[in-house]
């Protein structure tokens, strides 16, 4: 199961929606000091996750991609994202 997972996250990053937030800031880069937010998604938006690094999930969406906090939820076909489902940055 988890080489799956990891094979997955290797072909470009694991598919899901955002979990049931109003908004979830999406940041330039990983270190969010003294950045301006580049995006908010809502709930549902869809989203593909890349990576993991410092408490970051490195998304895509529709319209661009950023860094998300990693205790966002986001739900998947393999239940809800978690740091050991993706591979690091």
């Amino acid at each position: 199961m988890a080489l799956g997972v990891a094979v997955l996250a290797g072909c470009g990053g694991l598919d899901g929606k955002i979990g049931n937030y109003d908004k979830v800031t999406v940041w330039p880069s990983e270190n969010t000091v003294g950045q301006q937010p580049t995006a908010e998604l809502t709930t549902l938006a869809p989203v593909t996750v890349e990576c993991y690094t410092g408490g970051m999930y490195k998304i895509s969406y529709d319209g661009g991609s950023g860094y998300i906090d990693a205790s966002t939820s986001i739900m998947s076909d393999k239940g809800e994202v978690s740091p050991s489902m993706v591979s690091g940055c």
